[in-house]
């Protein structure tokens, strides 16, 4: 029940913080960050989702004691495709045809995708192993801190760049609270 409920939270806010980046954005600079977004929402499904889905299939306590390679795996994996990402688009930046939209916004858009994609396998790892409470306060701290810089960003600086920033912030923040409590 716990986890349906930071689900349910974590849809809400998220549609809040759709709602604030598009209230201080104006339409053309959200236009831009919906793009970008949209770029995230797809190499982070096409390349890390599998792996949060693995995380919760495979990983669990009795499999962190007694089979730690399977974690190891799953961590190497996430690290392979991350410089794989990372190879193609330095190979598609030097070779590739110039794209009609800002190369800064596209750089974020991927940065995004491999932090949000780590905080999701992250948060898989703690749902495996049944520690509702904790991936509540996970779900929660991200949530804030993304209304606090996502929102905030756009507030402020009224730019796509600066709330996919943001983003990228409150996602590695959260993970990086996780990993030292």
């Amino acid at each position: 029940m716990k986890v349906l409920l930071a689900f349910l939270l974590n849809s809400i806010t998220n549609f809040v913080i759709g709602l604030m980046v598009a209230k201080y954005l104006g339409p053309e600079e959200y236009g831009r960050f919906a793009i970008a977004f949209a770029v995230t929402a797809v190499v982070q499904t096409a390349l890390f989702d599998w792996l949060r889905l693995s995380a919760t299939r495979f990983y669990s306590l009795r499999v962190r004691d007694s089979q730690p390679v399977v974690r190891a795996s799953l961590d190497m994996s996430f690290v392979g495709v991350t410089l794989t990402l990372a190879l193609v688009t330095a190979l598609f930046a030097l070779f590739g045809p110039r794209l009609d939209f800002e190369g800064e916004l596209i750089v974020l858009a991927l940065v995004t995708a491999v932090v949000n994609g780590l905080f999701d396998y992250s948060t898989a790892l703690v749902r495996a192993r049944f520690q509702d409470a904790l991936f509540g306060r996970l779900v929660l701290g991200k949530n804030l801190l993304s209304l606090l810089l996502t929102g905030g960003g756009a507030w402020l600086f009224h730019s796509a760049a600066v709330a996919m920033a943001g983003a990228i912030v409150s996602l590695l923040g959260t993970v990086i609270a996780r990993a030292h409590p």
